[in-house]
């Protein structure tokens, strides 16, 4: 069966679109909880702030633990402070 380029087009675009709204709704929830002065995820260094653990620990956490609470948007990554306790506490 031969590759059809323009539906793996249509697909990759289709992906993106769904990965721009998802980026929207964490960063709307964000930006709420900014307002609520607390923020839902933290980038890593404030996260490791947060947690009290050096940010190198807390690095190796959520790049080689299967399960830490974490998501990556583009190339960024960022920490749900309650979820990473509890994970931490479960898993330590």
């Amino acid at each position: 069966m031969p590759i059809n380029i323009n539906e793996i087009k249509n697909s990759l675009r289709n992906m993106r679109s769904e990965i721009d709204q998802i980026e929207r709704i964490i960063m709307g929830g964000m930006k709420e909880a900014e307002n609520e002065h607390e923020k839902l995820f933290h980038p890593p260094k404030e996260a490791a702030e947060k947690l009290g653990i050096p940010y190198n620990c807390l690095r190796q956490l959520y790049l080689y633990e299967e399960g830490f609470p974490v998501i990556k948007i583009g190339s960024r990554y960022y920490i749900s402070v309650p979820a990473a306790k509890k994970w931490i506490e479960e898993n330590t």
